[in-house]
């Protein structure tokens, strides 16, 4: 059933709805027991439509909640749409017919549930099989639903940091959508995916480019685009700060925090926690540690009374925390901070994720100003060899952490190896730049 075939049976179950409601009174009085079977019936073939009605409301309600609240929002989501697809699975035995329309749309919901709920295993094993099931019945299943179900496979690799498969269902998505499916959020959603992927594959360019058309092909006047578009800010601020345009990755990060805000009502939520932190990191960046430690703070309050005292965003905004303190030369309270980031990193970041370079980087900082030089020198190596498997030995992000070892270098009297770094974080710099010359005369 395409998409047009789907809006069709969709109104010829309101319409049989509505005409049995004209009626009913007088079926009722004339033929009560064949009237109670059809209340039974048209009760039971709307059931699936009315379950995942209320499962799209505990959605949204979930993506403001605090931790326990959204955790509730969704298990609850998730039981009503999955008895909404076993419903489905019932009326799929009966010949084709209007009785379905929308099942792909719930089985996609449960995807969405299992990923919001971190069941990451269980959503990576439901959503293949789903994504399966679709691609062979590509003649009945809308473009939308499958494109869906692959932007879900995408974050999962993603998360698992498989990168290189992450994108391959990007891409796989984009092409889907543009062959056949223009709504801009499912088309934008797929580009925020392969932002986010070309970052961490290190490539710049590409993370650039792709993020600034996930962002224009959202409609900034259109409320319903406002918390994708945040998304998409979020994504490109990450691609600019890894191409070491701090102040660009920062306007992005400040734009998406006002786009969270407004979704919020003004109300700071765990959505607001992470444009927060992203803030305090390109701030950190542009060595403005007063208003990084600031957004920290304010992020990691907010966080604390969401009750999400657990996971990858509080661990990120630790560090931040700690990074600030530690530029600011609060060094015991950047200890107990950047000690805890490791912790919830090693507990929630996949080995493969290049952000492990700028944890040791803060970790080689800190043990450097303790003057435990031999930890220093290995959180420092460390940081080097990551950016280098992981970005590429031309990336502004290892010039970045070149510079901040040249630093500790110099502390401990070996200048011949710190201006060494200097020039090689120089070369890699200067190729940089014109880039982004080249990038800023393009716009």
């Amino acid at each position: 059933m395409n998409q047009k075939n789907e809006i069709s049976s969709v109104i010829v179950i309101i319409t049989l709805v509505v005409i049995w409601l004209t009626v009913r009174s007088a079926a009722y009085s004339q033929f009560a027991q064949l009237a109670l079977s059809l209340d039974i019936l048209l009760s039971w073939f709307a059931l699936p439509s009315i379950l995942h009605l209320f499962s799209v409301i505990l959605l949204t309600i979930g993506l403001q909640a605090s931790s326990t609240g959204q955790k509730i929002s969704y298990t609850l989501g998730l039981f009503l749409e999955s008895i909404a697809v076993f419903v489905d699975k019932i009326n799929s035995v009966l010949p084709h017919t209007a009785l379905t329309a929308g099942a792909p749309g719930r089985k996609v919901m449960v995807a969405a549930f299992l990923s919001g709920l971190e069941r990451r295993a269980e959503a990576k094993k439901y959503t293949t099989a789903m994504v399966q099931e679709f691609r062979a019945n590509s003649d009945t299943v809308p473009l939308a639903n499958l494109s869906s179900g692959l932007t879900f496979l995408a974050e999962i690799a993603h998360q698992e940091g498989n990168y290189a498969e992450a994108r391959k269902y990007a891409e796989e998505t984009l092409a889907i959508i543009e062959s056949g499916q223009s709504d801009a959020a499912v088309k934008a959603a797929a580009m925020i995916d392969m932002c986010s992927t070309f970052v961490k594959q290190g490539l710049i360019e590409e993370s650039i480019e792709t993020g600034i058309r996930a962002v224009n092909t959202l409609d900034s006047a259109n409320p319903y685009h406002n918390q994708l578009q945040a998304i998409a800010y979020n994504n490109l601020s990450l691609a600019y700060s890894y191409a070491a345009d701090y102040e660009q990755a920062l306007q992005c990060a400040r734009r998406s925090f006002k786009l969270k805000l407004a979704a919020s009502g003004g109300k700071e939520t765990n959505s607001v926690a992470i444009a927060r932190s992203n803030i305090a990191d390109y701030l950190i960046y542009l060595g403005r540690y007063h208003e990084a430690l600031d957004e920290a703070k304010k992020a990691l309050l907010s966080l604390d009374n969401l009750g999400f005292r657990d996971g990858l965003l509080r661990a990120t905004t630790l560090q931040n925390l700690g990074s600030s303190e530690l530029s600011l030369g609060e060094v015991q309270s950047a200890k107990t901070h950047l000690l805890e980031a490791l912790v919830g990193k090693t507990k929630h970041m996949t080995a493969k994720d290049p952000e492990w370079s700028s944890v040791y980087l803060d970790l080689g900082s800190l043990y450097g100003a303790l003057k435990e030089t031999g930890t220093a020198d290995g959180y420092f190596t460390k940081s080097v060899a990551i950016a280098k498997n992981c970005l590429g030995e031309q990336h502004p992000r290892l010039a970045f952490i070149y510079l901040r070892y040249a630093t500790y270098l110099k502390s401990t009297d070996r200048e011949r190896e710190a201006i060494d770094l200097e020039k090689a974080a120089g070369v890699i710099n200067a190729h940089w730049d014109e880039l982004k010359k080249t990038r800023k005369s393009l716009n």
